[in-house]
């Protein structure tokens, strides 16, 4: 695996900048709580971040292969930095929902572009370099919340939105600086995505199954992410320390997840783990 620099540059960038998404999304729920009195808009919040990031994720890609993806993986770190200030300066639920939107938009190519950029510059190691940056991800998601605790006599009040504003702006400028411009169209033909390549993708049988599984795991994500935390606050009373304490546990079993399975996908195959993955959640 020939230069690693954008490897490196990749993981560095994300992993810095979900520190700060780690600590926030911890915060986030006791704040909307707060403010709204129900537990019914936890779920509201995080749909709000759906709806941006869904349909954003079919135009940036179609988009990256015309230019290349590194200058839409700034954009979505810039983004992230807006949503911070956003964040930083709110003392409104609509403000919060608003700060989620633009999250989405922000967090839509820095999930989904790095991968495919990851895929092409090293095609002879897709799963363990994916592993690698997914796995980059959720680390920095466990330790944001542990991290937020430890300092937590430090950053009171809106503080940790700045430590998030800040992380957003470190991670942008590492990206800038380390990640090769990669586009797609140097390595294979350039295909067009239209509304009947999507019929047709959606429609082929071993696309359509990983489609209803993917779909189906991201329900029971969406539910177990928003559920439990209300649930914690509002029925056990359970403080933000503990909240923190349980996004960390989630994310680092993730991660554990993250790093052998991509490396044994590349010599087993994706199927077997796909299929073990969906069993165990």
């Amino acid at each position: 695996m020939k230069n690693k620099k954008t490897l490196i540059g990749l993981n560095l960038s994300v992993f810095i900048m979900m520190l700060g998404v780690g600590m926030i999304m911890a915060l986030l729920p006791q704040r909307i709580i707060v403010l709204t009195g129900s537990g019914a808009t936890v779920g509201y919040l995080a749909s709000a971040f759906a709806i941006s990031y869904i349909i954003l994720q079919v135009p940036i890609g179609n988009l990256s292969d015309r230019y290349g993806f590194k200058s839409f993986l700034f954009l979505g770190y810039l983004i992230c930095f807006i949503t911070g200030v956003i964040y930083y300066f709110s003392n409104h639920a609509n403000l919060y929902f608003l700060g989620r939107v633009f999250q989405g938009m922000g967090e839509a190519p820095i999930w989904a572009l790095a991968p495919a950029l990851l895929s092409i510059k090293y095609p002879g190691s897709k799963g363990k370099v994916i592993g690698i940056y997914n796995a980059s991800i959720h680390i920095g998601l466990t330790i944001g919340p542990l991290l937020g605790i430890l300092l937590s006599n430090y950053l009171i009040g809106n503080k940790p939105f700045l430590f998030y504003v800040g992380v957003c702006l470190i991670g942008a400028l590492i990206l800038l600086f380390s990640v090769e411009k990669v586009n797609n169209n140097e390595f294979q033909e350039k295909q067009t995505i239209n509304f009947r390549n999507i019929i047709e993708l959606v429609t082929t049988s071993n696309s359509l199954a990983a489609l209803v599984g993917i779909t189906l795991y991201g329900a029971g994500y969406g539910i177990f992410l928003t559920t439990i935390p209300s649930f914690l606050i509002i029925n056990k009373n359970y403080n933000q320390t503990f909240v923190g304490i349980f996004f960390s546990l989630f994310y680092i079993a993730i991660s554990i997840s993250q790093i052998i399975t991509g490396v044994l996908s590349d010599k087993m195959g994706r199927k077997i783990f796909m299929i073990a993955g969906l069993l165990t959640a």
